[in-house]
């Protein structure tokens, strides 16, 4: 038996695919043989409405990179320095998370937005938005990282945005018992 723990009573939403993964226990529990590309597609489509192929492509895309990041000697090198092989390791660092595909990432989802006829559904998208927009807001903040973005104001901006977006959202900490957003908003000045 599989236990989501923490994902029933969160104090806000959740992003990571955290619906796929309550979606994929409560289908898994009743026929552990169900086929898993056919769980996959029956959710995509009901839950991102019109979007689902494109929230299908990010989904498929950060399984793609996290897997890269486990099976990669660079990366191996950084999680597990001074043998930390925890589940608690800080992978907030720019070194697994490329600036394109993070602004790939946050397209898709204002993409599928906009495909998107119901509320719910868009809720839904915007949710996931939150991670690849918080990264690049926090991860590329530094002026080291201005020609990424092209200018300090546009990088503002898209902080702004952020702080809009999850504002809107419920958003309060970066994690469960996390940092406040509010400190990150102070740090960027906005």
């Amino acid at each position: 038996m599989a236990y989501a723990q923490g994902q029933h009573n969160a104090v806000q939403p959740r992003t990571g695919f955290t619906a796929l993964k309550k979606y994929l226990n409560a289908k898994v529990m009743l026929d552990v043989n169900s086929d898993y590309n056919n769980l996959l597609n029956n959710f995509f489509s009901s839950y991102y409405g019109e979007a689902g192929d494109k929230m299908r492509t990010f989904f498929n895309e950060m399984v793609a990179q996290l897997e890269t990041i486990e099976s990669t000697s660079d990366y191996q090198n950084t999680l597990y320095n001074n043998n930390q092989f925890s589940i608690y390791e800080n992978m907030a660092t720019a070194k697994f998370w490329d600036f394109d595909l993070l602004k790939k990432w946050v397209s898709l989802c204002d993409e599928a937005a906009n495909l998107v006829t119901s509320i719910e559904a868009k809720n839904h998208i915007l949710c996931e938005k939150i991670f690849p927009s918080f990264a690049l807001s926090s991860l590329y903040s530094g002026f080291a990282y201005i020609y990424k973005w092209g200018t300090t104001s546009k990088r503002k901006e898209f902080q702004k945005e952020f702080k809009t977006l999850a504002t809107e959202l419920g958003f309060k900490t970066t994690s469960e018992s996390g940092t406040k957003l509010e400190t990150y908003y102070n740090d960027w000045g906005i």
